[in-house]
């Protein structure tokens, strides 16, 4: 967001001394890296909140007792 946001500003370009173009191939590489990676994130975030006991637990089979007339 931060090289999205500076792309389009001029002034901060010529602070940085990077074209538009240039911050916004950075911009892309970074998001398709956060991509990558988001599910992984989640994942253990879940892990650890179900590990902490903060979540039930949803995986498995539920066994159901269920009474035959």
């Amino acid at each position: 967001m931060t090289y999205k946001a500076a792309s389009q500003n001029q002034k901060t370009l010529r602070q940085i001394k990077l074209s538009r173009r240039e911050s916004q191939t950075i911009s892309r590489k970074y998001q398709e890296k956060i991509d990558e990676i988001y599910p992984l994130y989640v994942y253990l975030v879940l892990l650890d909140e179900r590990q902490a006991g903060r979540i039930p637990a949803w995986e498995g089979i539920r066994l159901v007792r269920e009474r035959i007339e």
